[in-house]
């Protein structure tokens, strides 16, 4: 399931350049709903990315709350079936990286409504909050396409659950890593393709913050960048660009 992605676009077709990482989804569209799925694949995820111990995921998901929460039973079925690709389908949305952190830190842990963890995520920042500020690590894995890394900022935000860190800290510093990742990634892009545009789209930039801040930052890196404002930047603007797709190309351009 695609998504978190950098796309290289035009007229006659895409380019997927680059995307967020790929975790499974145990049970798949019933993860979608319930962000904890999601959490625990994330956490276990982490562990064999950061050289950790696979065992280890039981004290981290005791000592942040999880077992006591959900159930050793139901997490083991979870860490059981998330192993088995016809039950846990790889995803790379941003919605879902937003729905495990949500759930990490005992915020949302499920969606009645499409993106209401990632709503309330962005609900607790602090009013002071601005970027550049605190953040945590990533890093960029080069390749075809490549991919930003988000499994040692998962592990870190787990650190700081375990260190007693409030919620609204993690939820800034979260912000503050998805907007450096985009910041890291697209100058990269640019140079490699020889473009200056960039067009900010998708579910994630209905997020005041994110869209407020990485707009100068990436103007200030020469970009050209474009938003959303007659036309919603979340899955209700597809039809309108596949229309337009069409219509182009019944001009034969």
């Amino acid at each position: 399931l695609w998504g978190g992605e950098f796309l290289i676009c035009g007229i006659d077709g895409f380019i997927r350049a680059g995307h967020i990482s790929s975790v499974p989804l145990p049970g798949g569209e019933r993860a979608i709903k319930e962000g904890w799925r999601t959490a625990v694949s994330f956490v276990a995820e982490s562990l064999g990315k950061n050289g950790r111990e696979s065992d280890e995921v039981w004290n981290i998901l005791e000592g942040i709350g999880f077992a006591e929460r959900y159930g050793r039973e139901r997490i083991g079925t979870i860490l059981t079936i998330r192993e088995k690709r016809e039950f846990s389908p790889l995803a790379s949305g941003m919605e879902r990286l937003f729905d495990a952190v949500s759930a990490l830190i005992n915020l949302c842990d499920r969606n009645s409504f499409e993106g209401e963890a990632a709503m309330a995520l962005e609900g607790i920042l602090p009013e002071a909050a601005s970027f550049p500020g605190p953040s945590y690590p990533f890093r960029i894995e080069e390749g075809e396409p490549f991919v930003l890394d988000t499994f040692f900022m998962i592990a870190a935000i787990t650190d700081d659950l375990l260190a007693g860190k409030g919620q609204a800290e993690i939820s800034l510093k979260f912000h503050n890593t998805v907007i450096a990742m985009v910041a890291e990634a697209v100058p990269f892009l640019r140079e490699r393709y020889s473009i200056d545009c960039v067009a900010l789209s998708g579910g994630a930039f209905q997020n005041s913050y994110l869209l407020e801040n990485l707009l100068p930052l990436l103007e200030l890196q020469g970009a050209r960048v474009f938003f959303h404002k007659e036309t919603p930047c979340n899955d209700g603007c597809i039809s309108l660009g596949q229309a337009y797709l069409v219509r182009e190309r019944l001009r034969g351009r």
